[in-house]
């Protein structure tokens, strides 16, 4: 059954944004997993790291480390992990952040706190978190930087989800991207071109993988068929990957001149951690996939 407008927001603030003033047992627990590299077969390698409470994977630009969150006793922080180095390290502190995307340069996180905007702070937790955005009755969340280094990201009130593009100079100015009360949009990531921007969008009445041309977004495409949500790249830009119903799905495309695309192919399933934004990412050559394997409910 597809989900009103109201399900969609009620389900994503709640389920995934919880304000962590709630008590413990209120908090949304993502279970316990483990990281692991799932080839296109889905064959598993699991990484050399404890198996925490992990939600949203992004992989630094310059492959070097994993930004996520975890989430223990009430309290949600980020955390990277060193690949090479097999180091897993705390970055914030606060008990109140989640969902970090990675600047282009690899040096800062930028992530998403419960009402009170978007946040950035170095990578290494050399310096403390600084505030870059004060929305109004509503949760700001990092999604994926544009070729000229803007921040996407969604504005989530009571009512709607909505697509935004933020300049990081400051005074930081924001401007609406993709904008319609009647419809829900978020989980959205640019092209390696910059040409398109990938979304999902409920205006069919269930959630769909959609890609506009970008930034005008004066024209849209329907990829997914039968549901879809989390849309990622694939580093060359031919591929473009989803998730629908527990597993990964890649579809082929055409970027350069125009945008066109194949039939969505189903990759692999499993008992994997999927989250509204950021489940998973990939490696350079698009073959190897970043998951976080559950282990307990």
């Amino acid at each position: 059954m597809a989900l009103s407008i109201r399900s969609h927001v009620f389900l994503l603030m709640i389920y995934v944004f919880a304000p962590t003033s709630l008590g413990q047992s209120e908090i949304p627990m993502f279970g316990k997993s483990s990281l692991v590299w799932v080839d296109r077969d889905g064959r598993e390698s699991r990484l050399p790291v404890e198996a925490q409470n992990f939600a949203s994977l992004d992989i630094s630009p310059n492959g070097d480390y994993l930004a996520t969150f975890i989430t223990e006793s009430g309290r949600r922080d980020l955390w990277t992990y060193h690949f090479g180095r097999n180091e897993l390290r705390q970055v914030t502190f606060t008990g109140n952040a989640g969902f970090p995307v990675w600047t282009p340069d690899s040096e800062l996180l930028i992530f998403a706190a419960w009402g009170e905007g978007l946040w950035e702070v170095p990578a290494d937790g050399s310096s403390q978190p600084k505030k870059l955005t004060t929305p109004e009755n509503s949760t700001h969340a990092p999604n994926t930087f544009s070729g000229d280094g803007r921040l996407i990201y969604v504005d989530i009130s009571t009512t709607t989800i909505d697509i935004h593009l933020l300049s990081l100079d400051e005074p930081y100015n924001s401007l609406p991207l993709l904008k319609d009360e009647r419809f829900v949009e978020y989980a959205s990531a640019i092209s390696p071109n910059s040409k398109w921007i990938a979304y999902m969008s409920n205006r069919t009445g269930q959630q769909e993988i959609f890609v506009s041309d970008f930034p005008s977004m004066g024209s849209f495409w329907q990829v997914s068929t039968d549901g879809g949500v989390d849309p990622r790249w694939s580093r060359n830009g031919r591929e473009l990957f989803f998730e629908k119903s527990g597993s990964i799905l890649a579809v082929s495309v055409e970027t350069e001149s125009t945008f066109e695309h194949g039939t969505p192919e189903v990759l692999f399933g499993g008992n994997y951690q999927f989250v509204p934004i950021r489940s998973y990412d990939l490696s350079d050559d698009g073959q190897r996939f970043l998951m976080s394997k559950q282990i307990s409910p």
